[in-house]
């Protein structure tokens, strides 16, 4: 009974665990994957709101600090030791502010022309400070003093300066000299300024100090743990004027630059993944909106809030849902097992037992699952049904293996009389092929002799055309000759008649005495022209007359040879149709024999594919013998 439980991971118990499993804890798994998705973002959104309130307050609590410094310089110019004569008297005024505030560190007092004349002597605290150097110094073309001289800052107004690392602030106190500057003119009886008062408002001792309170509230009270959060002050640039506690304005390296495309609006909070970082923060901000006048430097507050340490009571929820989803699995597996194991894998692995049994050859065992009405009855009756047929298989496969042996001797030797066919047909289409190959090459030859007499025959008819045009032409040679004879007769007379009028001319001459010796001479060359052409005309008159005489021989050989080419003409033609009809004759004894070897070869094809084919029924016929033994084999219930 040991032997089912060797499937392991593979058998069908543990597939029906792993069902009844998934089946039992899906609907847990949702459930706690929305429960704990909730939970996370309940907090986050709760701990953002949180955050976002405690900005906005201490952005609004800064615009109002400052909102009271606006208002502080307004107040300063409108004292009557502003506008005092004697500069000890404006220190005076100067110092008693400096202390009864305790936000300034500087309180600068400069004439129309720019020369500082007064300014504090004095710390927040009441302690001497050596502010001495500054007397008599320009604030010439300084942007706070520009405005308030210009009239551009009206009465009820202040310059309000971003914040900044102040020379003169850093002179005195001999630090970075961070500041916000608040200037006002002081005017006289017609409303003229006069004078500048300007206010250096201690960036540590106003906006450090309250966001000292809001980085307590989050490192100590919101958080509770030993993460940090990070306080940051934006300018409308988005550069960083402050990480609390420190700055970088006025510092060499410059300011950071914020890029985060959710800063933007009034506030709001929004979960970030810091660049480079692998924890997720909580980014709460809020804009400085001013406050009644004063409309505020367009800054903005912004909290990175670690994540991680704020998600305490969803990570505890987190892992009481894996843990409840841990202890179902092992109770579900435990009883899932222990159930299937006793209501279907064991029987079930019987009825597999006793079917490898019978596949190995054993079939002496007890069938006592036919009784059972479920499914595993069936099987062991079908079972039993295979078992009780096992035999009649047997004995069939046994008598169809002596008919498949009988069968594969007879086809073997139909196999062997077809090859014996096929090679004798073999060697006849060779022989068939040898005669074809010669046959072909004396039908070549044939052709290439009629082709060559019906050339001789047009040659010879072509001669005897030519030498039947020369005849005519011969004759026309002679009858021509005869004319140039004539025509050489009628020169010669010409000649002669012309010598005689040469010597009747020169008679002429000579009675005409000196009148007529220049025609003497003229007569002179006329007869010798006259002689010079007669003869001439006598050579060419035995030219032609020779020429004459060969026309007529030429004429006579002319007449020889057409009688010859008619004879050769008449032979040529009577071999090209002897060499025609033999070439006629081997093209015939070609198609014949092509035809035969034709036939041959498809009867020697024919005879290939019996061959195939009785080889491939012996080979069926093997295959079909051993198939039937080892039918046999498996009727006896030995394991293939």
């Amino acid at each position: 009974m040991a032997s089912h439980s060797s499937y392991g991971i593979r058998g069908i118990g543990a597939k029906i665990v792993i069902s009844g499993l998934l089946i039992a804890l899906t609907p847990l798994l949702i459930t706690s994957y929305i429960a704990v998705g909730k939970a996370y973002k309940d907090r986050e959104h709760s701990q953002g709101v949180t955050c976002q309130g405690a900005v906005e307050q201490v952005a609004d609590k800064v615009d109002r600090l400052l909102f009271e410094r606006y208002g502080d310089v307004q107040a300063f110019v409108y004292h009557p030791g502003a506008a005092a004569e004697k500069p000890e008297v404006i220190a005076q005024t100067a110092d008693t502010f400096t202390k009864m505030y305790g936000f300034y560190d500087l309180m600068m007092i400069a004439d129309a022309d720019g020369k500082i004349i007064a300014v504090n002597t004095v710390d927040a605290d009441g302690k001497p400070i050596d502010s001495a150097p500054l007397l008599g110094k320009s604030v010439k073309g300084e942007p706070w003093f520009e405005e308030c001289m210009s009239g551009k800052i009206k009465d009820g107004e202040s310059y309000t300066g971003d914040l900044a690392a102040d020379p003169f602030v850093a002179q005195v106190y001999k630090s970075q000299g961070l500041s916000l500057n608040f200037s006002a003119p002081v005017l006289n009886a017609e409303g003229k300024p006069i004078r500048v008062w300007s206010n250096r408002v201690s960036w540590e001792r106003s906006v450090r100090e309250v966001l000292s309170g809001l980085d307590k509230i989050f490192n100590t009270g919101i958080k509770g743990d030993s993460g940090r959060t990070t306080i940051e002050v934006l300018s409308s640039k988005m550069q960083v004027l402050e990480e609390y506690p420190k700055s970088s304005v006025g510092m060499p390296g410059g300011l950071a630059t914020l890029n985060l495309a959710q800063l933007t609006g009034k506030g709001g909070y929004f979960s970030n993944l810091p660049e480079g970082g692998t924890e997720r923060e909580l980014v709460a901000h809020a804009a400085f909106p001013g406050f009644l006048s004063y409309k505020g430097q367009g800054w903005r507050l912004v909290v990175h809030n670690p994540l991680e340490a704020a998600m305490k009571e969803p990570k505890a929820l987190r892992d009481l849902f894996l843990m409840l989803i841990g202890g179902s699995i092992i109770g579900i597996c435990l009883a899932t097992h222990q159930t299937v194991g006793f209501l279907l894998i064991r029987p079930l692995g019987g009825l597999t037992s006793k079917t490898k049994r019978l596949s190995e050859g054993d079939a002496a065992f007890d069938l006592h699952e036919v009784k059972r009405s479920d499914e595993l009855g069936a099987l062991a009756r079908a079972l039993e049904i295979f078992r009780q047929t096992s035999d009649k298989i047997r004995t069939m496969t046994g008598h169809t293996a002596l008919s498949v042996d009988e069968a594969g001797t007879a086809v073997g030797q139909i196999s062997d009389g077809a090859r014996t066919q096929t090679s004798q047909l073999n060697l006849v289409s060779t022989a068939l092929h040898e005669s074809f190959s010669a046959i072909k090459l004396v039908t070549s030859n044939a052709v290439r002799a009629r082709e060559r007499a019906e050339g001789a025959s047009q040659a010879v008819e072509t001669g005897q055309h030519a030498v039947g045009q020369l005849v005519p032409i011969v004759e026309a040679i002679a009858q021509n000759s005869r004319k140039i004879t004539q025509i050489t007769q009628v020169i010669a007379q010409i000649a002669n008649r012309t010598h005689i009028l040469s010597l009747n001319a020169a008679i002429e001459a000579a009675r005409a005495g000196e009148h007529g010796k220049g025609f003497v001479v003229v007569a002179q060359e006329v007869g010798k022209l006259a002689e010079s052409s007669a003869q001439n005309a006598k050579q060419i008159a035995d030219i032609v007359e020779q020429a004459s005489a060969d026309s007529q021989r030429g004429k006579v050989a002319t007449e020889t040879v057409s009688d010859a080419m008619v004879s050769i003409a008449s032979g040529t033609k009577d071999t090209t149709e002897m060499v025609r009809s033999i070439a006629v004759a081997m093209d015939e004894q070609q198609a014949t024999l092509s035809q035969i070897s034709g036939n041959i070869s498809e009867l020697r094809n024919i005879a290939m594919a019996n061959s195939a084919s009785s080889e491939e029924i012996t080979a069926t016929m093997i295959q079909l013998s051993k198939l039937s033994n080892d039918t046999r084999l498996l009727a006896e219930y030995k394991a293939l």
